[in-house]
């Protein structure tokens, strides 16, 4: 696992994700280092679990979130600690004000072996960074959801590691 407890951002990274222990809840905030400001921004997400021979699969849901200002941050979701036995994962899409659209992923770890640490850049809260990462496919989330299962699945398998049964 990584150690990020001496993390400082600076203007060059890219937009991050932040996991923020909030009692009972994990707040998970978008922030943005940058000078690059984000008129609008389109988030899918959905989550997993796993087991020796099954996966549940959470429905999915997209969501357009407000404008992102440089130097700035929004909380995007909060996490149920019961939801924690679950990979929490998101596709972004990133408008710039040209209209082009940058597209990235991330997620949200079921662990964290390390502590929490300082959020440095403009949060000074503790808690968990997460790098978002550039799509490969290059398509926009319309486009995604248009051929994607938004149901919520239960999928076992066997032995062979092909699939038994979904439901």
């Amino acid at each position: 696992m990584k150690d990020n407890s001496s993390i400082k951002q600076t203007e060059e990274t890219q937009p991050f994700l932040a996991l923020v222990e909030n009692g009972d809840l994990y707040d998970v905030f978008l922030i943005n280092p940058t000078d690059i400001k984000y008129p609008g921004i389109k988030k899918l997400t959905g989550g997993y679990a796993s087991g020796d021979d099954f996966v549940i699969e959470t429905g999915k849901a997209v969501f357009d979130l407000p404008e992102l200002k440089p130097h700035s941050f929004i909380k995007i979701d909060d996490i149920h600690y019961i939801e924690r036995d679950y990979i929490i994962w998101y596709e972004l899409d990133f408008l710039l004000e040209d209209g082009s659209k940058i597209y990235k992923k991330g997620s949200i770890s079921k662990y964290y072996l390390d502590k929490a640490s300082l959020i440095e850049y403009n949060f000074n809260k503790e808690g968990w960074i997460e790098n978002l990462i550039d799509r490969p496919e290059n398509k926009s989330i319309d486009e995604i959801v248009k051929t994607m299962n938004m149901k919520s699945r239960y999928i076992t398998f066997n032995e062979d590691g092909s699939i038994k049964s979904e439901e």
